[in-house]
């Protein structure tokens, strides 16, 4: 009756060994899941910065071409200005020569 006992604890034993390993192993395939989970978005993260910083530095150069061009159409506009302006006061000063010389001839 004893050994009856005994045999009966022992298989219990067996048992409860037995569920505490599956429930050991189903938390381990959980938190590998949960691990690749992070890896993948990691992954994921890592992919997007790069994406990011190619397309910011793609659009700085961008821009920095654009000013520059605009920088140099500003002088380009300038230097033209600056013509056209020279031209204006020879005119004036032509208008003013032709002006005086007519005010003295109706002098």
């Amino acid at each position: 009756m004893e050994n009856r006992y005994k045999l009966i604890e022992k298989k219990r034993e067996m048992f409860l060994v037995q569920q505490m390993l599956q429930t050991k192993d189903e938390e381990m395939e959980r938190l590998a899941d949960h691990n690749d989970q992070r890896q993948t978005g990691l992954h994921c993260a890592a992919l997007m910065l790069e994406t990011d910083t190619k397309s910011f530095l793609e659009f700085f150069a961008k821009i920095k071409q654009e000013q520059h061009l605009a920088g140099k159409e500003l002088e380009k506009k300038t230097q033209e200005r600056e013509a056209m302006s020279e031209k204006l006061k020879n005119l004036q000063n032509k208008c003013s020569t032709y002006e005086n010389g007519n005010n003295k001839t109706i002098d």
